[in-house]
């Protein structure tokens, strides 16, 4: 019973510690509403801080149904100064920070079964706020927001400057090695065109374990995204208006956008 008891007593404080976050987010929201001079983006803001909101109810009824008691909240000193920063600075310069605080909520999220759902709603949140970063249109608005889209962009450039790097800088320690200590041009030449080799299988190797490992990561998001999609496809439709709206396209127009999209099984 006490062990019990005790695990009840865990419960509670992580959805009461839960229930903090959210009104914290609902409290930054509402302040980068009130910073933002565009009215569309202010409105976007709105709609974030009442996705928070339905977030912040569902643990305060845990809370409640745990017999624990809902917190009195108070913005947190890093929620005031996110909020000055806007006020003072834009809100550009702040919506970075938040997507990444919002990046942190949904790994936190992903270990709580209490938290089904919630983790795909902060990383639609983090998506929308990416969008907002910049003014890019088609598909190429959807996937510059998605982090895996953006790994795949630069994988093979990141593969291609570090395999360069290394089998220039390896063989050419190796050749001179041979010619510091004397050898015969014939052995110096054989050592370069065996380290070339050598080289060249070691990297073809370890890239081909590279790309197998990030096409796996690919697949699984893509499979998340399905699930996310047959489960819920309201919400996947209101998050990708959200992210068009962000994009700068109206709200009628980017709700008729979205709809399209999620209509179509094939996007």
């Amino acid at each position: 019973m006490k062990s019990q008891s005790k695990t009840a007593a865990a419960d509670i404080a992580r959805f009461r510690q839960n229930y903090i976050v959210e009104m914290d987010g609902i409290a930054l929201y509402r302040a980068m509403a009130a910073a933002e001079q565009d009215d569309q983006r202010a409105a976007i803001f709105e709609k974030l801080a009442q996705n928070e909101e339905r977030h912040a109810q569902r643990w305060a009824k845990l809370i409640q149904s745990g017999g624990g008691a809902v917190p009195a909240h108070k913005p947190s000193a890093r929620v005031q100064m996110l909020g000055w920063m806007a006020r003072r600075f834009g809100t550009h310069r702040v919506v970075p920070i938040i997507s990444n605080m919002e990046a942190r909520d949904e790994a936190g999220y992903m270990r709580q079964p209490e938290a089904a759902g919630l983790p795909a709603e902060e990383r639609a949140h983090s998506r929308t706020l990416l969008a907002m970063e910049g003014k890019t249109s088609g598909q190429e608005s959807i996937a510059g927001t998605e982090r895996w889209h953006i790994s795949a962009h630069g994988g093979g450039l990141r593969a291609a400057v570090f395999g360069i790097n290394d089998g220039l800088l390896s063989n050419f320690s190796l050749v001179m090695g041979f010619a510091g200590a004397e050898a015969k041009p014939e052995y110096i030449i054989l050592a370069g065109v065996a380290g070339l080799l050598a080289g060249s299988f070691s990297m073809a190797a370890g890239e081909y374990v590279s790309v197998s490992a990030q096409r796996e990561v690919f697949e699984q998001q893509i499979a998340i995204e399905k699930e996310e999609l047959e489960m819920s496809p309201k919400e996947e439709e209101e998050e990708l208006s959200l992210i068009y709206q962000a994009k700068g396209i109206p709200e009628q127009e980017a709700s008729r956008l979205a709809q399209r999209i999620i209509q179509n099984p094939k996007t």
